[in-house]
């Protein structure tokens, strides 16, 4: 026999025997007869004694068991249940070991009223059970509250169409809360029980369109289970899903879409417009204004030529501020082909139109990594590539060192050019990708403050990020910048 069914076996086969016992005398004199029952004193035996072992032994055993079940617990309903039995019990303990067996070992009167803490056990126990719902939540109530406390709507349905009950979400969605139940359910339109009723298969999210009791439209997501028993239909359960929300805000942002569409295409007439209507007048000024400085240098002072200098430079500056804004319109807006791309090849391209420049500035450029090929648009890329090695090449000091690398990524590509240039302060490493931002005056470095943010917008484009480290001034600059490997 195992350990479990013994101790089982003793627990129930030492009461017997002591009550045996009991019956022969030898644990209590027995007995006086009183108006209450019988009353009796305790005997002085090894069998008495048992029985305060007996006794004593069951309490702390209980005792224990409830302090563990205390201490496993986390719920605390049932901790504050389990406390107060055991308060209880301990009460019940002391006071019956002082009015049962002390003051009877002792020959002492015990009145009737001592067993009142009787009453007190039961008032403990009526109180835990109304407090803390103890012993009273039943499967069902416990399935009630998980379906009223859902945010879609249920109803059950018998074989012929009659609701048999439904939640609070269903009155919820008719715009019923305030109604009663069966005034509700009345509302529920008849080509949806119709439906439901004419569903020999189980429907899943069929959308559908409903007028509540407020005379509301509403779009829901219907789907219908069939109830059945040996073949044969016994109900339905529909559920019920408001996406009246959702179907407002889809409609809404596709009229926003088809509007940035429109938006878009205005906005790349008005690039192609902007580089042709404001290019012609601004060429004509520049024309003439180089004109009279060649035919009338000599005739003019040294402030007119000054003057005159200055004009043809900010009329070159502003040529390529419109050069660059349609540039960086095209890349926002306009749709782009896409091809196989060797990165290797491409920058070879782009240091061979970066080549006089290079040459002037006795850059020395260095290749790191094996170049993949990635799907994307060649004029994309080659400009990226283009820009940032050019900006390496315009903010450095002399004999610049440039290093353009790759580092393959999941799903992607890790594009780096790294030089050892003037260097970025920390305020200015987000700055310097937004348009029109220059952080070094124009007299030591030219540029229109556009090249980066085109870098910017076209890994945008490809769902790739982009960003610079520097340590500091006169520290040099790594950009870097992650393509996919196929981009759709």
């Amino acid at each position: 026999m195992s350990r479990s069914p013994m101790i089982v076996f003793l627990l129930f086969i030492i009461p017997v025997v002591l009550y045996m016992f009991f019956l022969k005398g030898e644990i209590t004199k027995c007995c006086d007869k009183k108006y209450f029952g019988y009353a009796g004193a305790w005997q002085m035996t090894i069998w008495a004694n048992l029985f305060y072992v007996y006794y004593v032994s069951f309490f702390v055993l209980d005792l224990y068991f409830i302090l563990r079940y205390i201490r496993k617990e986390n719920n605390k309903d049932k901790i504050n249940t389990a406390v107060i039995l055991m308060t209880t019990m301990f009460f019940c303990f002391v006071v019956g070991t002082i009015t049962s067996i002390v003051l009877k070992i002792k020959n002492q009167y015990v009145p009737i009223e001592a067993n009142v803490y009787l009453i007190f056990f039961a008032i403990s126990v009526f109180y835990a059970m109304q407090k803390y719902e103890f012993l009273s939540i039943a499967p069902s109530m416990a399935a009630d509250l998980i379906i009223n406390t859902m945010n879609d709507g249920l109803i059950l349905f018998d074989k012929k169409g009659n609701v048999v009950s439904a939640n609070y979400s269903v009155h919820k969605i008719f715009d019923c809360d305030n109604e009663e139940k069966e005034d509700c359910l009345r509302v529920i339109p008849e080509f949806l029980i119709k439906k439901i009723l004419s569903s020999q298969q189980p429907i899943v999210n069929e959308e559908v369109v409903i007028t509540t009791i407020k005379d509301n439209k509403k779009t829901l997501l219907l789907s219908v289970s069939v109830l059945s028993y040996k073949k044969e239909v016994r109900g339905y359960v529909c559920i019920l899903k408001d996406i009246t929300d959702l179907k407002i805000a889809k409609n809404e942002l596709e009229e926003t879409i088809v509007k940035l569409i429109k938006s878009n295409k205005e906005l790349e007439q008005f690039a192609y417009v902007a580089s042709h209507d404001l290019k012609e007048p601004l060429r004509m000024v520049t024309s003439y204004v180089q004109l009279l400085q060649k035919r009338y240098t000599d005739k003019l002072d040294s402030d007119a030529n000054d003057f005159i200098n200055f004009a043809v430079e900010g009329a070159k500056r502003m040529y390529e501020l419109i050069d660059g804004l349609l540039e960086y319109s095209r890349v926002i807006t306009k749709e782009v082909e896409i091809e196989e791309v060797n990165i290797g090849e491409i920058i070879e391209e782009v240091l061979f139109m970066l080549k006089i420049k290079i040459e002037q500035k006795h850059a020395l450029i260095k290749k790191k990594g094996n170049f993949p090929k990635i799907k994307g648009n060649k004029i994309h890329i080659s400009r990226l590539f283009q820009n940032l090695i050019d900006n390496s090449l315009k903010f450095c000091k002399e004999k610049p060192v440039i290093e353009v690398g790759v580092e393959k990524k999941d799903g992607g590509y890790l594009f780096y050019i790294r030089d050892n240039g003037i260097g970025i302060r920390k305020e200015f490493k987000e700055r310097i990708f937004d348009i029109f931002q220059r952080i070094n005056p124009r007299e030591k470095y030219e540029g229109t403050g556009i090249g980066l943010s085109i870098c910017k917008k076209i890994v945008e484009k490809y769902k790739g990020s982009i960003w610079v480290e520097s340590e500091g001034e006169g520290k040099g600059s790594t950009f870097y910048f992650i393509l996919p490997e196929k981009f759709k």
